[in-house]
């Protein structure tokens, strides 16, 4: 939250409109959020957009989804930017190349699979976080 406030980013929240829970491992499920979310915020431009978005996916898979105001990742490095210490030419900012690479192992964990796409309002891009059906839990506890 500091570092959005400090670069005038919007942060964003768009819920369910039903409640969407998954069986995992907090500390781990939390660790993949913040560094998707650190990594929106720090390579999004000045006064840009962060928005987290949980839905339940068309196959009925629990979907998180963070879209950025960041520069495009082309098409050929997609796949590479989880790759550990890749990091894309050409941006300055700060950080080591294992966040995504971190994300990728424990969406692994989860056995959830993870899409990195351009953004539908054409600015950024959107990292989307699918797990399987099997760890999609109905609110009342019931698979």
């Amino acid at each position: 939250m500091p570092d959005a406030l400090k670069r005038d980013i919007d942060l964003g929240f768009e819920p369910a409109p039903q409640a969407v829970m998954i069986q995992g491992e907090p500390d781990r499920l939390r660790e993949l959020l913040n560094n998707l979310i650190d990594n929106a915020v720090r390579y999004s431009r000045h006064g840009g957009h962060v928005t987290v978005a949980v839905a339940l996916s068309d196959q009925g898979e629990g979907q998180v989804s963070i879209s950025d105001d960041s520069e495009k990742i082309p098409v050929e490095e997609r796949q590479r930017v989880f790759e550990r210490f890749h990091r894309l030419l050409g941006n300055h900012a700060d950080g080591s190349g294992l966040g995504l690479a971190i994300v990728s192992e424990i969406a692994a964990l989860h056995q959830a699979r993870i899409t990195l796409e351009e953004d539908v309002d054409g600015i950024g891009n959107t990292f989307s976080i699918f797990f399987p059906l099997s760890s999609v839990v109905a609110p009342s506890g019931k698979s």
